[in-house]
């Protein structure tokens, strides 16, 4: 799923700048394609900061990767306390703006263990989150939700209220096994009880209730997250294959429909524009 970019720390113009100019071989700002298969098997211990780092490499333009390289050379250094916090700072903004957010998340908690700021470990927490569906193994995988529930846990611990953090917790678990499941509902719905329009909570059930068969309750979720948020094409795309799954031909089209102006052209669109015409009577 698109999130909102939520890495709120501020570093130098020249760093910023720099963003504008280095991209990834797709696009600097074009988001990278999720697996397209199951991630495959391999030991959580088989994942470290050098694995991602060469993996990431191979994606990067040379010029993005040479930027990379030289912020790394800097932090090896090992310069004082202000001037590592300073590059774990850049290389966690540089990571997220070229898409590598399980590097991003991972500089982010380094960050957050040098710093122990709440923030920068909901942050960490968010790109850990965000790099799961990027998953290219289990081990990576299981990596990826390690970091994320141990920054999650952070945030709760100085803030147990935050519900943005216990959500991002709950994704975490999901992913981790279906076994886990069960002991996220609560969680879940306890947040919804607090806020009934709880986006991510919200999405959550939503795509716990289509796992379990549960389609009346995930149809009714989307349809209350696609008047929440209009202008969302995952939700209008997930409420018409729950519609069309159930026969209601008339209502995946509208949905369908909905999702098109949203969406860039692209092979995807080209699929929901043939789709909408198998759709009509």
């Amino acid at each position: 799923m698109n999130r909102t970019r939520l890495f709120a720390i501020v570093i130098c113009a020249s760093i910023v700048a720099c963003i504008f100019w280095v991209g990834r071989k797709t696009s600097a700002f074009e988001p990278r394609p999720a697996a397209a298969n199951a991630p495959a098997k391999g030991n959580a211990a088989e994942t470290n900061e050098s694995s991602l780092s060469q993996a990431a490499l191979k994606r990067l333009k040379p010029e993005a990767a040479s930027r990379v390289a030289e912020l790394n050379a800097m932090l090896n250094q090992r310069g004082n306390d202000k001037q590592r916090t300073a590059l774990l700072e850049q290389l966690s903004f540089v990571y997220d703006s070229l898409g590598e957010y399980g590097l991003s998340g991972l500089y982010a908690e380094r960050l957050a263990e040098a710093t122990n700021n709440t923030g920068t470990w909901f942050v960490a927490a968010t790109q850990f989150t965000n790099a799961l569906q990027f998953a290219q193994s289990e081990s990576e995988k299981g990596f990826y939700i390690s970091g994320g529930k141990k920054s999650a846990r952070r945030v709760l611990a100085a803030e147990p209220e935050n519900l943005k953090a216990k959500n991002l917790l709950a994704e975490c678990i999901i992913s981790e096994s279906d076994d886990s499941i069960m002991t996220v509902i609560p969680m879940l719905k306890a947040i919804e009880a607090k806020d009934s329009n709880n986006r991510q909570a919200l999405h959550n059930l939503a795509m716990l209730s289509r796992k379990s068969g549960q389609t009346d309750k995930a149809i009714k979720r989307f349809t209350k997250l696609t008047k929440l948020e209009p202008l969302n094409a995952e939700y209008h795309f997930s409420l018409a294959e729950l519609l069309e799954e159930t026969g209601d031909k008339k209502g995946a089209s509208d949905s369908y429909k909905k999702c098109l102006p949203l969406m860039k052209d692209g092979p995807e669109k080209k699929t929901i524009e043939k789709k909408v015409l198998e759709l009509q009577p």
